[in-house]
């Protein structure tokens, strides 16, 4: 990306030509002010925006920008960089509603035992319906061997029996392993 030094009179005909709705002149404004943008996208990192988003939506709000700034009241530059932060925040607030909260974390269960090495047993799928990544990984990086023999014993994958036979745990060890593991299941799990 180049950076351009404009003047102030040239910006000036230029965000004038943008309300008279000149493309091009948008576009060069746009270009300019790229800067703006790039550190933008680095600084409000959103799921569901990729660049292409961003620069969608950082052109709508170059031309808004245009279309509002008074002269007298400072460098466009700042004036843009401050209505893009708003909408920015403002598409985070969005996203980010107790409403969507869900649909921004839901991760696909396969994809959850996928990457942590469990495998979930058909007879429990309903009971775990939405895991979020993150939560799931540091769910299964908390429990101990103990824990996670206890956790397959309560999803029916290991018996009481062969948890003591191949690791050789009593019966009072993997029942209070297995009520730690409720508890820092209910914890750090989100349970739909």
């Amino acid at each position: 990306m180049k950076i351009v030094k404009v003047t102030e009179e040239k910006e000036r005909e230029l965000i004038a030509a943008v309300a008279e709705n000149n493309e091009e002149a948008l576009l060069e404004l746009f270009e300019l002010h790229k800067p703006i943008v790039e550190h933008s996208k680095k600084m409000y990192w959103m799921r569901s925006f990729d660049s292409q988003d961003w620069d969608q939506e950082a052109l709508i709000s170059c031309h808004e920008a245009a279309l509002r700034y008074e002269h007298s009241r400072g460098r466009f530059g700042t004036f843009y960089k401050r209505q893009l932060h708003n909408k920015a925040i403002s598409f985070l607030r969005h996203s980010r509603a107790k409403t969507r909260v869900a649909n921004e974390q839901a991760i696909s269960l396969e994809k959850l035992t996928e990457d942590s090495d469990i495998e979930i047993n058909k007879d429990n799928m309903e009971e775990i319906c939405i895991i979020d990544y993150w939560q799931g990984n540091k769910f299964f990086s908390e429990l101990t061997l103990l824990e996670l023999t206890a956790f397959k014993v309560l999803i029916g994958e290991l018996t009481y029996k062969d948890a003591k036979q191949f690791f050789n745990y009593s019966e009072v060890q993997l029942k209070r392993a297995a009520n730690r593991v409720q508890q820092k299941f209910d914890r750090t799990l989100l349970i739909v």
